[in-house]
Parts: C-alpha cells; structure tokens; sequence
C-alpha cells in the first residue's frame, strides 16, 4: 500500500507516476501561487490529485490529498516548512488537544498540505 493506492491510484513505476502527473495537469483547475503553480484535479468522492509545476510551468510533483470533514478536531502546534519543495508544506498537531495545551490530545498527528505559499508564518 502506498499513499497513492490509498486513495485509488495504483502507481508501480515511474511511468504510472508520470501519466497520472500529464493526466492531472491535462485536467486539473490551475492555481497560480508564489513560485509556481498548482493543478488540483477532484477526481471524487474527496480524492484529490495536485499537481506542482514551477513558475516556468515545468511539473516537478504530485501528491494524493483528501477533502472532507473530520470527526475529530486536531489542535495546531506547528507549521513544518519543506525546504525542499517550496510548495509544500505540513501541519503538526494532536488530536482532540485544547488550545490551552494541544498536545495533551489522543495522539500526534502529521498533515500534509498542498497549499504552502498560502500559509503564514
């Protein structure tokens, strides 16, 4: 299992990993940001696909993502920046923890987020 067969997307090669890429860009909704761009294809039931490209529109990645609700809330306690990918980033966080101590939650959890120029600091 891989987090993209989590979501419906068997990909065993590089090449499944570049046509589902070609195929998410050909379909996706373009997102202009800081220092590049995003594709996001909805494919349904809350998968989502995204693409990365950088501000010369060359894609560089792509990444399985979900919409939808939670049943539990996660309270923030970071913001983890990838130096590596500028396009990314994750959030750090338990589970059912209070704003007054969020790690005293059920248990850590580790998000990632597409959106990373849109975050603040």
């Amino acid at each position: 299992m891989s987090h993209m067969s989590a979501i419906g997307f068997e990909m065993t090669t590089a090449d499944d990993f570049g046509r589902w890429q070609q195929h998410t860009a050909r379909t996706g909704r373009v997102i202009p940001v800081q220092g590049g761009y995003y594709i996001r294809w909805e494919v349904g039931q809350g998968a989502e696909l995204w693409a990365q490209a950088n501000e010369a529109r060359e894609l560089i990645w792509l990444n399985p993502h979900f919409g939808g609700t939670a049943g539990f809330r996660i309270a923030l306690v970071a913001r983890l920046p990838r130096p590596d990918t500028p396009l990314e980033g994750a959030f750090y966080g338990w589970a059912n923890g209070t704003a007054d101590d969020p790690e005293s939650g059920a248990f850590p959890s580790c998000s990632m987020c597409p959106m990373r120029p849109c975050m603040r600091h």
